[in-house]
């Protein structure tokens, strides 16, 4: 965890916690707690560098493709 919070510091990274600092002040000015805690997690993606395709949560499916001779060569996907 240390290692997390002290190195691999990317520009991303810290554009990361700057919007969720601007969206929480911007949720504090406007006092919406939804939007507050929508700031705190876009400022906990920066901070423990953790974004939503790093948890697992994007995937792609796993389609084969093959090489048609039709119109160009253009490969079709199978299902």
């Amino acid at each position: 965890m240390k290692n997390v919070l002290i190195y691999n510091w990317t520009f991303s990274r810290l554009l990361w916690i700057i919007i969720g600092m601007v969206i929480v002040a911007e949720a504090i000015v406007g006092k919406e707690l939804v939007t507050g805690i929508a700031g705190l997690i876009y400022t906990g993606m920066g901070v423990f560098n953790k974004t939503f395709c790093s948890l697992g949560s994007c995937s792609v499916s796993q389609r084969a493709a093959k090489n048609d001779a039709g119109i160009g060569g253009i490969k079709q996907i199978e299902k």
